[in-house]
Parts: C-alpha cells; structure tokens; sequence
C-alpha cells in the first residue's frame, strides 16, 4: 500500500515533536516528584539551622544542601512547563529528525535557514516486512513491523506508530540493530501513515497488530536459537536485513 504526505513545520509538531513533548513531560514529572521531597528536606535543615538546632558548625553543609535541592526543584518546574528550554532546542530535533532520514541538513540550512519554513514530501509504503518512508533528497527509511509499538495512535487524520516505545519493540531493536544498523535517531521515533490512504482504519490496525506480533515472535525465535546455538539458520531476519540494506 503506497501513500505520500507532505511535513511541514506543523505537521512535524503534530506527528513527531508532540509525542517526543509528552514522554519528556512524564520524565519531568517524575523528577518533579523526587526534587520537591529533596526541596523540602532541604527547607527542613535550613529551619532547623536557623532555629538553632543545628550547630553553626554545620551551616555551610546545610546552605549547600538548600541552594542544591531549590535549584533542582526549579529546574523540574521549569521542565514541566517548558521542557524545550532545559532540553536540546527545536531546531535541534528538526535537523536530528531530517538527518535520519537521510536530507543534508547543511545545504537545505543554505537554501532555508529558518527550520520552520521547512517542508518535504514523503512517499510512504506498507510492505510485507514493515512500512517504508522515502523523502525528496533523502534515502529510504525501512522500519520492521517488529520494532513498533503495535498500539497507534491517532493525530490529527494519521496513525501514528512509535519505533522502539514498548519494552518488547526495545529489547527486538537491540536485537537487531548489529545485523540491520538502523539510523542515529529513529530509536523512539514515528512512523506516520495517513488515515486518508487506508480506507479501513480500524481493519488496517488489526492486521498491523497481527504482523508486529507474528515478527516478533520469529524474530525472537530465531536470535534465541542462534544464541544457543541451537539453529544457525535465521530466515525471517536475513529477509529483514536484505529488505533494509535496498
């Protein structure tokens, strides 16, 4: 099944930058969490010093231990409500996020050097081993069904696979990324396929379901004996490194 679709600047945002936004949110939230506990241990010492149950001998150890618990619990703050500003910038995932698939970044800086002016065509294709994304000036992208999280979701008219998000789709890419060498920056990627070209939504979910499931157990099958020593011959993932090195 063939598709193309065009990413522009807030079709990345949509797609791609939202989901990266909401896992970077949950990590800050979890780290918001344990900072307030350090914030108010550390507000605890520095009453206890200034009611003078605390020695002045103590007193430096006890302001260290305030400014380092307030300047994280900050910071978690700060992240929560702008996670762009303590993480890599925007135009860092937008360079990072066209250099996976393959664009020079320099040149297209020289032909646009604003990010948000950006926009490509990406010629898409569902095959019998994983979903296949061309860009204009860029080199095919070939992601197996085994490596994606069988549960899409969808945004704004397209269903949106993430690449390596559950703990299986992790521990099958590690699996295979010696034998297939998959692009710097596609780990915790998307894979978009719209909603317009499937005719069927909920049909084309279950049967990607049913693929991801079916390579995964071959894929885990095979690198398990072959660990073993058990079988030397792995079909289904010489099938999958002859269809990512096209």
């Amino acid at each position: 099944m063939e598709y193309t679709f065009e990413v522009n600047w807030e079709a990345y945002r949509r797609w791609y930058a939202s989901r990266d936004a909401k896992e970077i949110r949950r990590g800050f939230r979890i780290f918001a969490a344990y900072s307030t506990v350090f914030m108010l241990v550390g507000v605890a010492c520095l009453a206890l010093l200034l009611a003078g149950r605390i020695t002045n001998g103590m007193d430096l150890g006890v302001w260290i231990v305030f400014g380092v618990t307030m300047a994280q619990w900050v910071v978690s703050l700060i992240g929560l409500a702008r996670p762009r500003l303590v993480m890599i910038s925007n135009r860092r995932l937008v360079e990072r996020w066209y250099a996976s698939r393959g664009v020079n970044v320099e040149a297209l800086k020289l032909i646009e050097p604003d990010y948000r002016q950006w926009s490509v065509t990406v010629r898409g294709n569902v095959t019998d081993l994983g979903v296949e994304e061309t860009m204009a000036d860029g080199y095919p992208l070939r992601v197996p069904f085994a490596v994606l999280d069988p549960h899409a979701e969808t945004i704004d008219g397209a269903l949106c696979y993430r690449v390596a998000a559950d703990k299986e789709g992790l521990r099958i890419w590690r699996a295979l990324n010696p034998v297939l060498h998959f692009p710097t920056g596609l780990i915790n990627g998307t894979v978009v396929v719209p909603i317009c070209a499937i005719g069927d939504p909920e049909s084309f979910q279950t049967d990607v379901a049913r693929r991801i499931e079916a390579q995964r157990k071959s894929v885990v099958a095979e690198s398990t004996a072959a660990a073993t020593g058990k079988r030397a011959q792995t079909p289904v993932i010489d099938d999958l490194a002859d269809w990512t090195d096209r």
